[in-house]
C-alpha cells in the first residue's frame, strides 16, 4: 500500500489480534464495572493492532514487528522516568539550547540511569523492593524501574555490597542478551 498522495511512499500493513486477557475491573460489590470509561477501554482493548511498517512483508517478521510494538510501553516508561522531575531523574528542568551541553547531559542522564538500574536490580534480587510497594503483589513488579531506582538510591537503610552489584551486573547482561535473540 502507499502513504500519502505528493510523495508517495510504500508500507505493509500487519493486523494483530491478540488472546483476551480475562482483565475486568471489579466494583466494590464484586460486579464488572460498566461505567462509559470501563465500557471504552474494554472496547479499545477488543480493537485489533494495525501496524504499519516499511519492512518486507513476511509472518517472521510479522511476529517480530508485534512483539517490538508490545515494548513501546516500557519504552515510552523509560523516557517518562528520565524526563520526569517527580518520578525519575528530571531532565525536563534542562533549559540548555546548545547541542553539544544538550549531548553531555543526556550522556550524564544515561550514565545515572545505568547506575539506578544497577541499584534497582540488586534490590529486586534481594526482594528489598518490596519494601516500596504500597500493594502485596509479589509475582510481578509494580513499580517503574527508574521509580524503584530512585527509592532505593535515597533510601538510608539499606548498603549494598560489591557482590550484590557484581550479580546485578550478570543479570541486566543476562537481559540484554535475552533481548538481542528477539532482533
Amino acid at each position: 500500500m502507499e502513504l500519502a498522495r505528493s510523495s508517495p511512499f510504500r508500507c505493509h500493513f500487519v493486523l494483530y489480534k491478540g488472546k483476551p486477557k480475562g482483565r475486568s475491573k471489579i466494583t466494590y460489590h464484586g460486579e464488572r464495572a460498566r461505567s462509559k470509561h470501563n465500557e471504552q477501554c474494554a472496547k479499545r482493548e477488543r480493537e485489533p493492532w494495525l501496524l504499519a511498517t516499511f519492512l518486507p512483508a513476511t509472518s517472521t517478521l510479522a511476529k517480530q514487528i508485534v512483539k517490538l510494538y508490545r515494548t513501546r510501553m516500557q519504552i515510552e516508561e523509560s523516557f517518562r522516568d528520565v524526563k520526569s522531575v517527580r518520578f525519575g531523574i528530571g531532565f525536563e528542568l534542562n533549559v540548555t539550547r546548545s547541542a553539544d551541553r544538550l549531548q553531555i547531559l543526556l550522556l550524564v542522564a544515561m550514565i545515572a540511569t545505568f547506575v539506578l538500574w544497577l541499584l534497582g536490580m540488586t534490590a529486586r534480587h534481594s526482594n528489598r523492593h518490596l519494601h516500596y510497594q504500597a500493594n502485596t503483589i509479589k509475582d510481578r513488579h509494580v513499580l517503574s524501574t527508574i521509580y524503584l531506582d530512585m527509592r532505593v538510591a535515597n533510601d538510608q537503610r539499606f548498603k549494598f555490597q560489591l557482590k550484590e552489584l557484581k550479580t546485578a551486573v550478570i543479570i541486566l547482561n543476562q537481559v540484554v542478551s535475552a533481548h538481542g535473540e528477539d532482533w
